[in-house]
């Protein structure tokens, strides 16, 4: 039978060399500079994850033309909630309805009763806190009055804005959005709003 006694020499001297390293290390001032002995390394920084995920509110003063009834300005609310890729797109959904009516000739009250959709958000991230961005998307929405009574539509919906990010999760926004572009009726938004990234 063969001696074991090399194999138990070599892990004896490997285990050895790994403890009690000592070095005369040199200083700065009174603070001792780090040593890392076998085994021991500094570990890199952690990256705090960016938030991606957002939701807000915006305050809309609405127009509403079209070509048989006078232009109507109602004021409207719109909820956001969406997802950032990257530094420079994000997916969006919006919905929102009138909460201030507008009066227009003939004691009518023009509204927009409601209107969502979908819209891919494009933005030029850059160093400093303000983002430019644009809006493309697809808007369904209904309008009352309308000559015929409440009017609903889906049409091609385009806008842009400019964000200030006032932290890493907090920011306000102004922008304006053409929702509704029709032959012969147009909705549009100029709108101000809170978004929170979580």
């Amino acid at each position: 039978m063969k001696s074991c006694l090399p194999l138990l020499l070599l892990v004896s001297a490997h285990a050895s060399a790994e403890v009690h390293i000592h070095v005369n290390a040199p200083t700065h001032g009174d603070v001792q500079a780090p040593v890392y002995g076998a085994g021991h390394y500094p570990c890199p920084p952690v990256e705090a994850e960016v938030p991606r995920s957002y939701s807000g509110i915006q305050y809309s003063l609405m127009r509403y033309d079209h070509d048989e009834l006078a232009s109507a300005k109602p004021q409207a609310l719109t909820l956001v909630s969406g997802y950032q890729f990257d530094d420079y797109f994000a997916l969006e959904g919006r919905v929102g309805t009138t909460i201030i009516k507008d009066d227009i000739s003939d004691g009518q009250s023009a509204k927009v009763d409601y209107f969502f959709g979908g819209y891919l958000k494009g933005g030029l991230a850059n160093r400093t806190p303000f983002t430019p961005y644009a809006l493309f998307g697809v808007t369904r929405g209904r309008v009352s009055p309308s000559p015929s009574g409440s009017k609903s539509a889906t049409s091609l919906s385009y806008g842009g804005g400019i964000s200030l990010a006032s932290s890493e999760r907090f920011s306000i926004a102004l922008e304006y959005v053409s929702y509704l572009d029709g032959d012969r009726y147009d909705l549009a938004a100029a709108s101000f709003g809170f978004q929170y990234r979580y």
